[in-house]
């Protein structure tokens, strides 16, 4: 059994990772465009602003559900499973409310919801084996032998 400062060690680099990629991918992407190209410096601070505010709550719905995982025995590549594809649902989720509060609409949404997707699912991968250690694996299935 893992304990809830482990858990929350864990929800906050996959926190960090993702808002780190995120943010400066956006910057990258966006400053790239004509539109921002003069406002690299704003695009930082308003990614990393925005960026932290809108993925606090995926961070806390990640750290419930590995918390509720981990007390249920779940093995660790069902914990990593479930945290990967919770977290891709998050981050469409909270796009789409951050693009409905912002009236985002011009041409790069589509890939700063691709970038915000990969960021969260690579800040997830990179805690594969952390999480792999938070399950329990005496509780295995039995392979299936004819």
């Amino acid at each position: 059994m893992t304990s809830f400062k482990q858990q929350l060690w864990v929800v906050f680099k996959i926190w960090i990772i993702a808002l780190l990629l995120n943010t400066i991918a956006g910057t990258a992407i966006l400053g790239n465009s004509g539109d921002f190209a003069d406002a690299i410096d704003l695009l930082l601070i308003f990614g990393t602003l925005y960026g932290s505010l809108f993925s606090l709550p995926v961070a806390l719905i990640l750290l419930l559900l590995i918390n509720r995982c981990c007390s249920r025995l779940a093995t660790g590549m069902w914990l990593f499973w479930i945290v990967l594809l919770t977290g891709a649902f998050c981050t469409m989720a909270t796009f789409s409310v951050f693009v409905w509060i912002t009236d985002m609409h011009f041409r790069e949404t589509a890939v700063l919801f691709i970038t915000a997707l990969l960021s969260g699912m690579t800040a997830i991968t990179t805690q594969f084996k952390a999480l792999q250690k938070m399950g329990n694996e005496q509780f295995q299935p039995e392979s299936f032998s004819f």
